[in-house]
């Protein structure tokens, strides 16, 4: 038997989910931005509850905006039936669903929608590298004079993961990037003199340190200089006091999971994100 557990309001549910959210940071990354970002007073929560079971069924569910996050690790078809009928797309404009994988198509199968994959990405993280395995190049953190070639590469990276789709323009990338050397957030690989490879911090949390736009240039491609990068950044960055590494990628992209697997990453999370047709 399950229960649904509704909140009054997003402490409720924040206080309620706390060890979670916190436990497993990287698996919730999304939500836990959503929460920030609320907080900021940037969009609208609509409904948020738990549903909860004593065979261990454990939904998240959160609707904020035109978005539908649902979280869990494990639940049964009557769960599955209560998240369905809790969810009206005919009265109320929810465009999209982010979160678990298999959930979110076990919901969608339920309530016979038609659907367009926009992203299916696994969620990764890390906590110890035991031996750095580095052939050549050399880690830096990037400054001013490097700007001109992080700049190229978070292009590069901006433009290829989004299919030249993406909504931000040159300019907010270019402004971002000088943003991302003032904080010292942004690192590079360094092979004769040339920049082949950076990436960048893009969170804000002390324990739990997610690493976005991992990007090498065409030329540099099959080197192994993204592995040693991130291999390198990661073993900084948990040196510093940080209990855990996160990232994701894109499941088609097989060049970005063979580097972060074999930087001593592991799979913790299958998410996607979808649209709602009709």
């Amino acid at each position: 038997m399950n229960q649904k557990i509704k909140f009054n309001n997003p402490n409720e549910f924040l206080e309620y989910n706390s060890e979670r959210l916190s436990e497993q940071y990287f698996e919730h990354y999304h939500l836990n931005s959503l929460f920030k970002s609320l907080k900021n007073g940037n969009g609208k929560l609509f409904d948020v509850y738990n549903i909860v079971g004593e065979d261990g069924t454990d939904i998240l569910a959160v609707w904020a905006d035109i978005s539908y996050y649902l979280y869990a690790t494990k639940w049964d078809d009557e769960a599955i039936k209560i998240v369905a009928e809790s969810i009206d797309i005919e009265n109320f404009n929810i465009v999209v669903f982010r979160g678990q994988k298999d959930l979110i198509n076990d919901v969608i199968k339920f309530k016979k929608l038609k659907t367009r994959l926009i992203n299916d990405r696994i969620i990764y993280d890390c906590e110890a590298i035991d031996k750095l395995n580095i052939k050549n190049g050399e880690l830096i953190v990037a400054t001013e004079k490097n700007f001109p070639d992080i700049l190229q590469l978070n292009l590069g990276y901006y433009h290829e993961d989004f299919n030249g789709q993406g909504t931000q323009t040159d300019e907010e990338i270019s402004m971002s990037v000088q943003m991302g050397i003032f904080e010292r957030t942004i690192f590079a690989w360094k092979v004769d003199d040339k920049i082949t490879s950076s990436l960048r911090i893009i969170n804000h949390d002390a324990r739990n340190v997610m690493i976005g736009a991992l990007f090498t240039s065409k030329e540099h491609r099959k080197k192994r200089f993204a592995s040693e990068l991130l291999q390198s950044a990661t073993s900084e960055i948990l040196k510093s006091g940080v209990k855990k590494c996160g990232l994701l990628t894109e499941r088609e992209n097989i060049g970005s999971n063979n580097t972060v697997k074999s930087g001593n990453y592991i799979k913790r999370y299958e998410w996607i994100n979808v649209q709602i047709i009709e």
